[in-house]
């Protein structure tokens, strides 16, 4: 499908937490939660993520799991892939690829890891997204969107935008070398 046909919905994509979150279907590993419905955050949140750092380290968090074939999201990785590109990231996304601490304090249900992708992709209208996590199976893939005026958010998918290989000739004419 190409980039312009998608239409966003606003949701949090995971899977469920009995008592808390009934998946839609339970045979499917993800499903889409209404923002609504999310306990609100009550704890201040900083850039810096001391917030996080405030956590005990986790057994099998993303700090233990690399991508295949061995692509880690460490600072060097992230500044290849931004290269030249006028693209200003947000600053808490920057501590979090930057330093491997926090990274220690997450744990994924479903064995994700972190993976920046093999290129940016320029997004229809304007912004970037910026692939840094996948699960296990390639069922599920976050990215970051950013967009020139600092607007920020974060997507998931099916697809796997910022793998070249893994996309249409349609799809292709979006990616940034």
């Amino acid at each position: 499908m190409p980039l312009e046909a998608l239409a966003l919905s606003r949701a949090w994509v995971s899977t469920g937490l009995p008592g808390y979150r009934e998946p839609d279907d339970p045979y499917v590993t993800y499903s889409a939660f209404d923002l609504d419905a999310l306990p609100p955050i009550t704890r201040p949140l900083d850039v810096e993520l001391r917030w996080l750092l405030e956590q005990p380290q986790v057994e099998d968090s993303l700090a233990d799991d690399e991508p295949p074939p061995g692509r880690p999201a460490i600072a060097s990785e992230l500044d290849a892939l931004i290269g030249t590109l006028d693209l200003r990231l947000p600053a808490a996304f920057e501590t979090f690829v930057r330093d491997p601490a926090p990274r220690t304090r997450v744990r994924s249900p479903t064995a994700c890891y972190l993976d920046l992708g093999e290129h940016v992709v320029a997004a229809p209208g304007g912004g970037w997204l910026v692939h840094f996590l996948s699960d296990q199976q390639w069922v599920c893939h976050w990215l970051l969107y950013v967009d020139t005026d600092g607007t920020e958010a974060v997507v998931a998918t099916g697809e796997p935008y910022g793998f070249g290989h893994e996309l249409s000739a349609e799809q292709r004419r979006y990616v940034e070398p």
